[in-house]
């Protein structure tokens, strides 16, 4: 039987370097089974601002790898993410 309490956990990993050998996470706690991070945006902004501070560059691109979203949520969890 599945626990239905089990927090899900959210984490946001970034290359903190122009080329990919340095990495940085963050990780929050949310409620059972939401597949939205809901910090995203101050995750993301906090992983932004360690690589400006690591490179003393804007990073050019940012590109989301996201897992362990069904078909059914996919719409919204995209939203989600493009308006970060």
């Amino acid at each position: 039987m599945r626990d239905k309490t089990k927090p899900s956990i959210a984490a946001v990993v970034a290359s903190m370097d122009a080329h990919p050998s340095r990495y940085s996470a963050t990780v929050r706690v949310q409620s059972h089974r939401q597949e939205v991070i809901q910090e995203l945006y101050p995750m993301v902004k906090d992983l932004l601002l360690q690589f400006y501070r690591s490179t003393r560059f804007k990073p050019t691109r940012v590109i989301y790898y996201r897992d362990g979203v069904s078909e059914g949520q996919f719409s919204n969890v995209s939203l989600s993410i493009l308006t970060v």
